[in-house]
């Protein structure tokens, strides 16, 4: 699996796609109410903060010595700084905001934001998301009733089947920001190479 699809996954595990109609489309508010309980800010934080890692872990050249330490750190800083002027976060979360608020209907948005309202949809996020461990992640016998009746309703059925097409929009969405960032990446790196074998060659 992709890193993208794994970042997508992480953190949309209730995405859907298909078209409501006009009638039935939820207000934008409504959308931003459900993504507020769905503790969408943190969740993409805490995944940008693991994109952000393994950014600059692939820099990491094995063993070095200071000098070359310092060269490698102040490239993976480069690219950071590059990954952060693209600003994923607004991207995801607008395309996010767009997709909801044109494909899911009014009842569906009011179905998850019923079912993470109540303190056993909470505890279930912070589970799905290993927000908080501290009570450890299997679900409690309340958990699992909320959950099964959320998936057993009309909305939560119209989910499962709409889930596949939304997620292969929202990585397409992230593909195009990701596409202008890596050939900085690909040149920070040549860049970095270039500069440790001529501080080697000095040695």
């Amino acid at each position: 699996m992709t890193l993208l699809k794994k970042t997508i996954l992480l953190f949309f595990l209730l995405l859907v796609a298909g078209t409501a109609s006009a009638e039935t489309r939820p207000d934008r508010a409504d959308v931003l109410r459900m993504f507020d309980l769905m503790r969408l800010d943190q969740v993409i934080d805490q995944t940008l903060d693991q994109l952000e890692q393994m950014v600059e872990q692939s820099f990491v050249q094995g063993e070095v010595s200071d000098e070359e330490h310092a060269i490698v750190q102040k490239y993976a800083q480069a690219a950071l700084d590059r990954m952060r002027e693209q600003d994923l976060k607004s991207v995801m979360k607008e395309t996010m905001i767009e997709s909801y608020s044109e494909m899911l209907t009014a009842a569906e948005v009011k179905a998850v934001s019923a079912l993470y309202q109540v303190p056993a949809g909470q505890s279930l996020l912070k589970k799905m998301y290993a927000l908080d461990t501290s009570e450890g992640t299997a679900l409690t016998a309340e958990e699992k009733r909320v959950q099964e009746a959320f998936w057993a309703s009309p909305e939560g059925q119209a989910i499962i089947q709409k889930a596949p097409q939304v997620l292969n929009q929202s990585q397409a969405a992230l593909i195009e920001r990701l596409n202008h960032f890596e050939p900085e990446i690909v040149r920070l790196h040549e860049e970095m190479i270039t500069e440790l074998k001529t501080l080697r060659m000095k040695r």
